[in-house]
């Protein structure tokens, strides 16, 4: 017998290609032994090894193309340990976010406590002015020569326009004040203060996005509130918020849930949270497209423009469709809306309906008496 320290290339072939040519290999084991004059144990070990496996049969790992995986690192724990709690601290942050809108959005929606008659004895007429401020469209940029008349309409021209309007809000309030008592006062923030985009062509007329124009729009009517809050004389501020159709982040409009798709409903609950702890405003920016508000003997419907209009928000607004109905239809009082493109205001009996319209219509338009309203108690 025959014992071998190595074996050639040549010798193992023929040992595995008699193995593999037997009835079994058992067999094959055996007729190799006899050909090569080596053991049974010894042709079985050659033949597991030149299969890849190795000593007893038992299979050898194969070399991987994929490097082995190391523990690890103490910075990589430390850095997975700080993503982990920054992760945490988020989810924290944005349930802390959800409960304040959810608080805040319930605050607003309260109802506007009465405005009622305080003079019973004294002879002394007393009235509470209403001013509308809606349909600003703010982010607009109009350059003259794209109308018919030479008009331009621009971001500066609109924040000039805001502090005519709160600046003529407050003249007119001291100029009725020669004959009536007024404590109370209301702003209506009607709608539409920003265009949006809504549709792809005002992506290219209007000057900032609708968050940067919500951010742009804060400031300057915290400015003017503040301006109203200085009269001495004031005493309550009431402020009900109606949504526009321009303020949505959707295409098309969402009449169940249009607040929760409102870039305005969300500005108004910022305002709200402002002046939290200011107890002369009351806000009433409730999630409906309808707002209420008592004032002496009238009950007051604020709303923009979507009950009184066909495919609002896509630049189809009817007329017609405001004459022939009752704008009055719920209170069968009063109503307050916004029309982008008309202005009115009717008095039959005591009912009567006021209709404000865009500034974009008309640079003054904010200092035009007719969008304050003098409600008198007498």
């Amino acid at each position: 017998m025959t014992f071998q320290a190595k074996w050639t290339p040549e010798q193992i072939g023929q040992m595995v290609a008699i193995v593999d040519d037997a009835l079994n290999r058992e067999a094959g084991y055996a007729d190799a032994a006899q050909r090569f004059d080596t053991t049974h144990a010894a042709v079985k070990g050659i033949y597991a090894r030149a299969h890849g496996r190795g000593k007893g049969g038992r299979p050898t790992r194969k070399p991987s193309d994929k490097a082995p995986k190391m523990p690890p690192s103490y910075a990589e724990a430390i850095e997975q340990k700080q993503d982990k709690r920054r992760i945490k601290t988020l989810e924290g942050d944005l349930y802390t976010i959800r409960k304040a809108v959810e608080a805040f959005s319930a605050a607003t929606s309260r109802p506007l406590d009465p405005v009622v008659r305080r003079e019973l004895g004294s002879g002394i007429r007393e009235a509470t002015p209403i001013a509308l401020l809606s349909d600003a469209h703010v982010e607009e940029h109009v350059r003259v020569g794209e109308t018919p008349v030479p008009n331009e309409y621009n971001p500066e021209i609109a924040e000039r326009s805001i502090g005519r309007f709160f600046g003529g809000y407050r003249w007119l309030i001291d100029f009725h004040r020669e004959r009536f008592a007024i404590r109370d006062a209301l702003l209506w923030l009607g709608g539409d203060l920003m265009s949006g985009h809504i549709h792809e062509e005002l992506k290219e007329t209007t000057e900032t996005a609708p968050i940067e124009t919500i951010l742009w729009l804060r400031p300057r009517i915290t400015d003017g509130i503040d301006f109203l809050l200085e009269d001495p004389k004031l005493e309550r501020l009431l402020i009900p918020c109606s949504y526009g159709n321009h303020g949505r982040n959707t295409q098309k409009p969402m009449r169940a849930r249009g607040a929760a798709h409102s870039y305005e409903w969300l500005f108004y609950q910022w305002l709200a949270a402002h002046y939290e702890n200011e107890p002369r405003v009351k806000f009433l920016a409730d999630p409906s497209a309808h707002q209420y508000a008592r004032v002496y003997d009238f009950d007051l419907h604020f709303h923009h423009d979507k009950p009184l209009c066909y495919s609002c928000g896509t630049g189809k607004h009817s007329l017609t469709y405001i004459n022939s109905s009752s704008i009055c239809s719920i209170l069968n009082r009063s109503s307050c809306s916004s029309i982008n493109t008309c202005k009115a205001a009717k008095l039959v009996g005591r009912e009567f309906k006021i209709i404000n319209f865009s500034i974009l219509v008309s640079l003054y338009s904010l200092m035009n008496p007719k969008n304050l309203v003098i409600v008198s108690s007498l």
